[in-house]
């Protein structure tokens, strides 16, 4: 049984009478103004809460989000969450007002950089993004990096709402592999499945 104060049963039932709850289906660009509640959909089961809010909150920095992270301000089922929180569906997650959040972004890449990632794709079909990641780029931003290859791909494809099935050192050239099917990255990743994976490094 979940515990809750009353001041926030309160602003719980405050935010659930101006905003209702959201399904995280829809993703956002915009930071909101006000505490939201959102109903965690099954496309999001199993997944990590900091990919989660990188994903719904499109601009925002993940510094900013980390930050948000280590003083307990996102919640899940009214418990302060860390990075490596898994979600499941039904849960209820707490997003904080971001009104910094706007003048904190990075500004958008180089057309330049969108385009050496567009020539480094093998592969694209329905399912899967194949990247041939180039040293000196991350997987994706966080301290110090405004732009890591995801932030960059879905950049320059921004129709397609491309999630990370895997991640490779700043360093690490190689092949990334990347979806756009929530449904299908969440079985891959989940913790009930083991997926083996094999790198194979050349010298």
């Amino acid at each position: 049984v979940l515990r809750h104060s009353a001041r926030a049963r309160k602003e719980h039932a405050q935010c659930r009478g101006r905003h209702g709850i959201f399904s995280m289906m829809t993703p956002t660009s915009d930071a909101p103004r006000d505490v939201q509640h959102l109903r965690v959909g099954p496309e999001r089961d199993g997944q990590r809460v900091d990919n989660a809010l990188a994903t719904l909150l499109k601009g925002v920095p993940r510094s900013l989000l980390y930050r948000l992270l280590r003083t307990g301000q996102v919640r899940v089922n009214g418990r302060r969450a860390k990075p490596d929180t898994r979600l499941a569906a039904g849960d209820e997650l707490r997003i904080p007002p971001l009104r910094q959040a706007a003048a904190g972004a990075a500004a958008a890449p180089a057309a330049e950089l969108l385009e050496r990632l567009r020539g480094a794709v093998l592969h694209r079909d329905k399912h899967f993004l194949v990247l041939d990641k180039p040293p000196g780029i991350a997987s994706h931003g966080g301290s110090g990096i405004s732009h890591g290859a995801i932030e960059l791909l879905r950049a320059a494809f921004p129709d397609e709402p491309l999630e990370l099935v895997h991640r490779l050192d700043r360093d690490t050239s190689g092949l990334l592999l990347l979806t756009d099917d929530g449904a299908l990255l969440h079985r891959i990743i989940s913790p009930r499945r083991h997926v083996p994976r094999c790198y194979r490094v050349q010298l």
